[in-house]
């Protein structure tokens, strides 16, 4: 049986939000770039477009993202990110303890790699996405593995679960 034990680990909120944003961006990006250029090329008809297109980029954006945040990034799943935790990846679940402040067990919860769909290694970590949601992931830094060959049998364990991307 494969099990790799991870360091102890945790991804800043702010960390995390930003992959979400970018993951975010990375698929409607091509929205946002039609209604800015399309209302400042209304600027040349009128003006006043301008003012509308600063609105859209410095009000309407930042609620989408402040909505995305608060939608994507408060579910328990995302907890599960950002809290200091060591893991231990077996062939069938991905085993959390979770630590306080001072290194002390706090708790300890399953995750079947049933529950997800895909992983994605990225340069410094690797998202595994939960199923039904494309925002909704779970990040294992690549620091966190104890050596490379952990990190080897890992992906080499989610590949026979999970799609890579």
């Amino acid at each position: 049986m494969t099990r790799v034990i991870t360091n102890s680990f945790k991804i800043a909120s702010g960390e995390y939000a930003r992959i979400l944003f970018r993951i975010f961006a990375n698929k409607w990006w091509w929205v946002f770039a039609i209604v800015v250029i399309g209302i400042f090329s209304l600027s040349v008809l009128n003006i006043n477009f301008i003012y509308v297109a600063l609105m859209v980029m410095f009000i309407i954006i930042p609620m989408i993202m402040s909505f995305l945040y608060i939608v994507y990034g408060l579910v328990p799943e995302s907890r599960l990110s950002i809290l200091a935790k060591s893991a231990i990846i077996n062939c069938d679940e991905l085993e959390l303890h979770f630590e306080d402040e001072n290194g002390n067990l706090v708790k300890v919860e399953h995750i079947l790699l049933e529950s997800f769909s895909r992983y994605v290694p990225q340069k410094k970590w690797l998202l595994l996405f939960y199923k039904g949601s494309n925002y909704r992931f779970f990040i294992i830094p690549y620091d966190a593995f104890k050596s490379v060959e952990d990190l080897r049998i890992t992906i080499g364990v989610l590949r026979k679960k999970l799609v890579a991307e």
